[in-house]
């Protein structure tokens, strides 16, 4: 059976969000979350809606996008303290050195401030996906094995069109179970964000392309194999040139000197080492051999134990998700055995006035977030999930 993890973003944004996903973890069907640090409902997250559903098992969701930026140092934030890169300017930025180790300062104050208050990390994504753009996801990568963080998202989502419309959807209001018809998004509104997601998704993809190269796949199957490796056949050559052998002696299985992966039906993908390239392929992949090099000398292990989604959800659809879009982009996954994680965005006020917002924070459609709300809601989404062939799961009940 097809497995998928409903996850809800931006736990610790605000206290709307973090009843509203409280509510949804309850009572319907969000089984996971990311947990973020910087954000004003931090404190309201942890102390209150935390001990309310211990079973949440929360990841962390990484944010150099917007709020407080806990290092305050001034390649990431300006003179308020407040983060002021968008995901272009980050993605610009990412083989500068130095803003590189800003980055991991920041990320490690916020997982630590997370660790300190006794929250169990299930997996790691991040605010806007910024951890996609390969040198950052580089670095994730080994920070998460160094903090023993099991899981991390990565962006492989297939383009869909759904027949929704956005502007003749109907929805319960928070006062009665009366439907009222959306005036939120207009047809003209509904096909330009459309193209916009489109466009974001294909960015996405394309960069989940060069994080492959470092997530060597131990276990895929054959046909996900030969798809991924005939795209760049002097990859592959050079990648099996440059397995250590260490890593022969540990992998006692791998006698065939012509392939360096395992085939399995399991559905994790564990990173190995990629060790000496002798053709560079990405900064991603330069970062990974220097950091083993670091990690061999030591006499350590280089063997990551991370593992990764299969499919992603909720790109394509941003800010414009409901239940048909989700049905929908789950009849898109045939592969059997895979790992599919739906992204969601819901929140329990279906409006918000945006001087209260978090100082620093971009313009938020809150009323595209109570739709998402709405979502968890439903009483039919579970059995039509189900009867897809899915089964839902969290990232700690994956293993």
């Amino acid at each position: 059976m097809k497995k998928v993890i409903i996850n809800a973003d931006d736990f610790g944004y605000s206290k709307d969000i973090n009843e509203a996903i409280k509510l949804g973890f309850i009572n319907g069907i969000i089984t996971s979350s990311s947990l973020m640090a910087n954000m004003d409902g931090f404190n309201h997250a942890i102390y209150e809606i935390l001990p309310q559903i211990p079973f949440l098992f929360p990841g962390f969701h990484f944010n150099i996008i917007e709020g407080k930026c806990l290092s305050k140092d001034p390649l990431l934030c300006g003179n308020d303290g407040n983060f002021n890169n968008g995901f272009i300017k980050i993605l610009s930025k990412s083989t500068d050195k130095k803003f590189l180790n800003a980055i991991e300062k920041e990320f490690r104050l916020q997982l630590e401030k997370l660790l300190n208050a006794g929250v169990y990390i299930s997996h790691v994504d991040s605010h806007v996906h910024i951890h996609a753009i390969p040198s950052i996801f580089n670095l994730i990568v080994n920070l998460s094995n160094e903090y023993k963080i099991k899981y991390i998202r990565t962006h492989k989502e297939i383009p869909y069109l759904t027949k929704a419309k956005f502007n003749q959807e109907s929805h319960f209001t928070s006062d009665s179970s009366e439907f009222r018809s959306s005036s939120q998004l207009k047809r003209s509104c509904y096909y330009k964000n459309l193209l916009i997601n489109t466009c974001k998704n294909m960015l996405l993809n394309s960069l989940n392309h060069f994080n492959q190269v470092k997530i060597c796949p131990r276990k895929f199957r054959d046909k996900e194999c030969e798809q991924f490796y005939n795209s760049d056949e002097r990859i592959f050559r050079s990648m099996k040139s440059s397995i250590s052998e260490q890593t022969r002696e540990c992998e006692g299985e791998l006698n065939d000197k012509r392939s360096a992966v395992k085939h399995s039906n399991d559905t994790k993908r564990i990173i190995e080492p990629i060790g000496e390239i002798n053709e560079p392929v990405s900064v991603a992949k330069r970062s990974v051999r220097k950091e083993n090099s670091r990690l061999q000398a030591q006499g350590c292990d280089t063997r990551l134990n991370i593992n990764t989604n299969d499919f992603l959800i909720g790109v394509m659809y941003t800010g414009m998700m409901s239940e048909e879009t989700i049905i929908e982009g789950l009849k898109h996954i045939k592969d059997e055995n895979s790992l599919t994680e739906i992204i969601i965005h819901p929140s329990i006020k279906e409006h918000i006035d945006s001087n209260i917002l978090p100082k620093g924070t971009g313009k938020e459609s809150f009323s595209n977030r109570y739709r998402e709300f709405l979502i968890t809601q439903s009483p039919t989404i579970k059995s039509s999930i189900k009867n897809l062939d899915f089964e839902l799961y969290n990232f700690e009940n994956i293993t």
